[in-house]
């Protein structure tokens, strides 16, 4: 067996015992993104009035008692429900500074602890510069992956690729609506 089918076989044996889940295409969460547009706005507004939250996944908070900071088990059970309605499977993540807004709704979480890679939905009060905004996350990542092929089969003469410099992108969805991409 080739080396390359080696490396795909053994992939899917580590899915199936560990239970990874495949990858979102744009497509896929733009469409859940119109679908339920008023919902992903209505948690925009949650997120926006509970100030000092910073995480809600379906097991942990942050602060890990959010009635510290005025939050009822209520709201929290409340995020939950529109979280499990939007597919977002690996929970909310929110970073606030002085004028600054970043709503990270995390969808897909590829791998495990060592190497992963996120697909998510991003609010921003802000342009996501100097990241790249890139017009198909999908393309990007396939990008990558070839160019990461590429460095590996010569190690040799190795020079540092996109793939090593851009570990984030952004595909603009509408206002400051973006899907993105880390790895």
């Amino acid at each position: 067996m080739k080396p390359r089918t080696l490396r795909t076989l053994a992939c899917l044996f580590v899915c199936a015992l560990t239970g990874c889940e495949p990858p979102l295409n744009d497509a896929e969460m733009l469409q859940n993104f119109n679908e339920h547009r008023q919902e992903f706005e209505a948690l925009r507004a949650m997120i926006t009035h509970d100030k000092g939250l910073s995480r809600v996944d379906d097991q942990t908070t942050s602060p890990a008692d959010p009635s510290t900071i005025g939050i009822t088990p209520a709201r929290i059970a409340e995020y939950r429900s529109l979280l499990q309605k939007l597919g977002i499977r690996h929970g909310l993540y929110v970073s606030a500074g002085k004028g600054f807004l970043r709503i990270e709704l995390h969808a897909n979480v590829i791998g495990g602890y060592v190497r992963y890679s996120t697909k998510s939905y991003a609010w921003l009060s802000e342009d996501p510069s100097p990241w790249p905004v890139v017009p198909d996350i999908d393309a990007f990542v396939q990008k990558q992956s070839e160019e990461r092929e590429k460095a590996n089969r010569d190690l040799r003469d190795h020079k540092p690729t996109s793939w090593q410099q851009e570990h984030f992108a952004y595909r603009h969805i509408d206002g400051h609506w973006y899907l993105y991409y880390e790895n």
